[in-house]
C-alpha cells in the first residue's frame, strides 16, 4: 500500500517541463488563408453529401414501409409516421454525419479566422 508521503514523492517527481503550444501562430498568413479556404470548401462539400443522404433516408423509410405493408397486409394505405417505425440510430448517425462534419469544418475555419485577425 502506498502511503501519502510516497504518493507525494511520486507525483512531484513526474512533473514535466512542457512549453506552451504555439499553435497557429507558427504558420504564415498564406498558409492560414489556404487552410481556411480548404475548410470552407470541405464544409460546402459535406453539405452537398447531406443532400444525397436526405434522399437515402427517404428511400430507406420507403423500403421499411414496404416491408411493413408486406408483414401487415390488412393495412394498405398507411403513412410511415403512423406505423410507429423509426430510423435506427446507426442509420441516423450515418446519414447525418455529413451535416455534423460540415458544422465542424466551418467552426474550425471561423476559429482560425478569429485567431488570425486577433493576431
Amino acid at each position: 500500500m502506498i502511503s501519502k508521503n510516497n504518493l507525494n514523492i511520486i507525483l512531484n517527481s513526474t512533473q514535466f517541463d512542457v512549453e506552451p503550444s504555439k499553435g497557429l501562430s507558427v504558420l504564415p498568413l498564406w498558409a492560414k488563408i489556404i487552410l481556411m479556404i480548404a475548410l470552407v470548401l470541405l464544409s460546402l462539400m459535406m453539405i452537398f453529401f447531406h443532400r444525397n443522404s436526405k434522399l437515402k433516408i427517404t428511400s430507406f423509410k420507403e423500403k421499411q414501409l414496404e416491408q411493413y405493408i408486406k408483414d401487415n397486409p390488412r393495412q394498405k394505405n398507411i403513412k410511415y409516421e403512423s406505423t410507429g417505425m423509426y430510423l435506427p440510430a446507426w442509420q441516423r448517425a450515418k446519414y447525418n454525419f455529413p451535416l455534423f462534419m460540415s458544422v465542424v469544418f466551418l467552426s474550425v475555419a471561423i476559429v482560425i479566422l478569429i485567431l488570425t485577425i486577433k493576431g
